[in-house]
């Protein structure tokens, strides 16, 4: 018979060995033939399955290994897009915070000024002698803009919620 790779155990090794030393292993300890060895072995291969699960931000390192294998600095491209991946996002949220605290700021000087308006107009009538006009301009401009306040909270509040 001819001679079959051993399972060897490593310390610090935590990979198991492939499923093709394994089953090497033990067909050599059933005593087979080398015909039958191979028909025995190449039948595992048509049948054998394999699933690995991986989960987080970048690939397996088995899955690195095999693109160095597979392409000259596969694993070292596929890192550098990653890299290029991660800081794109980064500038997207960075820019997309931004754009939210422009909007906000915007929004309230908008209303700062719209108030001021509103003012400016109450005080020429009082100035020109109708009272009932200034106060009723005075007191729905106002109503409008706590109504509005309002309902933006409200609909905040709801968005954070669910």
């Amino acid at each position: 018979m001819s001679k079959q790779p051993q399972i060897e155990e490593q310390e610090g090794d935590p990979e198991p060995p492939s499923f093709d030393i394994a089953m090497r292993e033990v067909i050599s300890r059933l005593q087979l033939s080398d015909e039958d060895q191979r028909v025995v072995l190449s039948a595992f291969q048509v049948i054998r399955a394999e699933v690995e699960y991986h989960s987080g931000p970048m690939p397996a390192i088995s899955y690195l290994k095999g693109l160095n294998q597979l392409a000259d600095n596969g694993a070292e491209r596929i890192l550098a897009t990653y890299e290029m991946q991660v800081e794109h996002r980064i500038q997207y949220e960075s820019r997309g915070q931004w754009h939210a605290f422009l909007l906000t700021a915007l929004g309230q000087l908008f209303g700062f000024v719209v108030i001021l308006a509103i003012l400016v107009m109450a005080y020429s009538f009082m100035q020109n002698g109708s009272g009932l006009v200034e106060f009723a301009a005075i007191v729905t401009s106002l109503a409008a803009i706590a109504g509005i306040f309002a309902y933006v909270k409200r609909r905040d509040k709801q968005d954070s919620s669910g």
